[in-house]
Order: C-alpha cells, then sequence, then structure tokens
C-alpha cells in the first residue's frame, strides 16, 4: 500500500471544489477527483468515467451493499487496495464493511469472526507483559455479557474485572 493509497483510505484533507454529481455529495466528489490524481495510484479518468457513465455508477453508488459488487466498467479490474480506495471515496459508511471483506478473503474467516474468539483461553494467556486490549467503537460493547461470564469465573479478586470509562482492563 502506497502513501497515497492510506492518505485515500484515511481521509483527505485541503481538496479543490469541483462540480459533483447529484448522487454524491461535494466531498465524496473532491475524494474521487484526488484518487484520479494520483500518479502512483496508476488510476486515471476516474472522474471522466462517472461523468460518462453516470447511471452506472449511481447504480453503485446507491445499492445497498457495494462492497459486495463489482464496480462498473475496467474498475473492477483494479487491485483490492485499489478497489477500497474508490469505495471509501463513494460510500465511506460502506468501509467497515468492505474491510472486513477484505480482511476475510485475503487472510480467512477467523480474523474477522468474533464468536471464535475464546476469551477464557485468551485471558489464560495473558499476563503482566502480555495484557488484553479491547478496543470498541462508541456506543457498541459486544463485548460485556463474554467479560462478564469471565469476570465471575476468575475467584480471585485481584483477578476481577474493573470497568474504565468505555474500556475494560483486567488487573493482577
Amino acid at each position: 500500500m502506497t502513501a497515497a493509497q492510506l492518505t485515500v483510505l484515511v481521509g483527505v484533507s485541503k481538496l479543490p471544489d469541483l462540480m459533483h454529481k447529484d448522487f454524491l455529495s461535494s466531498l465524496l466528489w473532491r475524494i474521487a477527483h484526488c484518487i484520479e490524481d494520483m500518479s502512483s495510484f496508476l488510476i486515471r479518468n476516474l472522474d471522466r468515467e462517472m461523468e460518462g457513465n453516470t447511471k452506472r455508477w449511481k447504480m453503485y453508488c446507491e445499492c445497498e451493499a457495494p462492497e459486495k459488487e463489482k464496480l462498473p466498467g475496467d474498475w473492477k479490474n483494479r487491485t483490492n487496495v485499489q478497489q477500497l480506495c474508490i469505495q471509501r471515496a463513494l460510500r465511506p459508511d460502506r468501509m467497515t464493511h468492505a474491510i472486513r471483506l477484505f480482511i476475510e478473503e485475503k487472510m480467512g474467516k477467523k480474523y474477522v469472526d468474533v464468536e471464535n474468539i475464546d476469551f477464557t483461553q485468551s485471558y489464560e494467556e495473558s499476563g503482566p507483559s502480555t495484557p488484553i486490549f479491547f478496543i470498541l467503537s462508541p456506543g457498541v460493547n459486544p463485548l460485556t455479557l463474554r467479560c462478564s461470564k469471565l469476570s465471575i469465573k476468575c475467584q480471585d479478586k485481584k483477578q476481577r474485572q474493573q470497568i474504565l470509562l468505555k474500556s475494560w482492563l483486567f488487573n493482577y
């Protein structure tokens, strides 16, 4: 992954105002134009392609799960990272799903399947030099029930979990 590709995936700033299509916000249109400007990205004429084939791009942008669809035209033949950059530009709301599919395809389902995590085994393998960290999104905490069950299993009070503001910490 190049620095330019990472910039598009993480976020883009200071882009010129451009004309945009009715199905894309001004910011998303500017990001699409920025992708086209990256020489290292090996994508040319993305903005012109979108202007020329508005109907196909609009269908892609407005579909429920674009990460499961092929990009219009020759854009479907781009590398997975390039396709993620285009997805980021056009449908940033679906990036979590797109990256999940990317990881699943490249590394395997076990890296994205939360149901396969054995917290008891992870806890037993942890220690002062190997702590456990849970990275959670605001308002989403799928681990509460599982961690509470693990806490109940821990008999030593020093090993009980402490709930800190929006994070979990196992003390020893």
